[in-house]
């Protein structure tokens, strides 16, 4: 008598690259928040980590079913082989992107790899990227790849004006719970006396419009400056501005002596102290947003990449650029933004992502029911 025997299913691979800046904090947070929309439950997570350290791996939130690759060459085989079987979706890294020739994301491999997926029935999702240089011309090869996916969206509106289609949602930082919620919540939030500072270091130094503003919202707010490092190479310019602002400031740095995930969690108790975060940083300005700290970007170079970032989730009135100063009353700008807080667009902001992430499931999973 012949029992009939009950196959499980296979799950639908998904591949995914999560290569960041090694000493940035803000690239290994943003590609959590994406990797946390895939339901494990559902899939077979493929991710290429290439080079990158333990440290940084560490705040990617990796399962322990998940597939890690540290060769491009593996993945890459692993890619092709799964798509040519007709099991596989492609998942595009997150982030900010370059466009031009010379540093397209979108070469020719990616052409190849979205083609193979795309005619054996998979996904191709490209979500959560904004273009660097939305000047450089239209690239025809990028965008022909980005016609064959089956999901686009952008963290930002000239990137998708850019592209010339797609949706707009936030970044994927925005989705990262914060350390209370993380907790339960059950303890009350502490007091926010402090003004968290975060300053690239590739940039000139602050003028004294800069820290005459610094000094203001500080005095009328009654804050303590604190200086955050978010990216390693930014600790000289943290040093310098503590230096600059005088005694009671303090510097939390980074050298990446410690991993990622444990640098996160005390930036991110930092911000759930402050008040505000004041930074040319854009990833600085989301963490604070999501521990409930206003982003201020009073920025030395241009602001136009947090501006346009920002205004995704409403969070872009305060965006004044050094040279601007003195065409703005900083202390009102600053009042207003303090006043209407972060908790209504944050929480907003993780609703969009959430239906984002369902959306990201039911194409990979119909993809993979074909």
């Amino acid at each position: 008598m012949l029992t009939s025997l009950k196959i499980k299913k296979r799950q639908p691979r998904v591949f995914v690259t999560t290569i960041g800046q090694e000493d940035n904090l803000g690239d290994s947070v943003l590609r959590r928040g994406l990797l946390d929309a895939l339901d494990r439950n559902r899939v077979e997570v493929h991710v290429l980590v290439g080079s990158n350290s333990t440290g940084y791996i560490s705040a990617l939130g990796l399962h322990s079913n998940d597939v890690v690759y540290q060769s491009r060459r593996s993945w890459r085989r692993s890619l092709i082989v799964s798509a040519l079987r007709g099991r596989c979706s492609l998942l595009f890294n997150a982030g900010e992107v370059r466009v031009d020739r010379a540093h397209s994301h979108l070469g020719r491999f990616q052409a190849i790899s979205v083609a193979m997926v795309r005619l054996r029935g998979g996904a191709a999702i490209h979500t959560g990227l904004g273009v660097r240089d939305i000047s450089v011309p239209r690239d025809i090869a990028a965008r022909s790849v980005l016609r064959m996916c089956t999901l686009v969206t952008w963290r930002d509106g000239p990137s998708r004006d850019w592209s010339g289609f797609g949706h707009v949602l936030p970044d994927w930082a925005f989705a990262i719970a914060s350390q209370r919620e993380s907790a339960g919540g059950s303890v009350a939030p502490p007091p926010r006396t402090l003004l968290a500072i975060s300053m690239r270091g590739d940039r000139d130094f602050p003028s004294r419009d800069w820290f005459d503003a610094v000094r203001a919202i500080l005095d009328e707010n009654n804050l303590t400056p604190v200086l955050v490092t978010q990216v390693v190479r930014d600790g000289a310019r943290s040093q310098e501005i503590a230096r600059e602002l005088g005694s009671g400031t303090t510097v939390f740095g980074w050298t990446g002596d410690t991993s990622h995930a444990a640098h996160e969690s005390q930036v991110r108790d930092i911000y759930l102290r402050s008040s505000a975060v004041v930074s040319d940083r854009l990833h600085a300005l989301v963490l604070g947003a999501t521990e409930g700290a206003v982003p201020l970007p009073l920025t030395v170079g241009s602001s136009e990449k947090l501006q346009r970032t920002l205004a995704v989730v409403g969070l872009d009135e305060f965006c004044i650029e050094q040279d601007e100063i003195q065409k703005h009353s900083v202390n009102e700008a600053a009042r207003n933004a303090l006043a209407r807080g972060t908790q209504f667009q944050v929480t907003k902001a993780r609703e969009q992502l959430t239906d984002l992430s369902e959306i990201v499931m039911a194409h990979i999973v119909r993809g993979a029911g074909r």
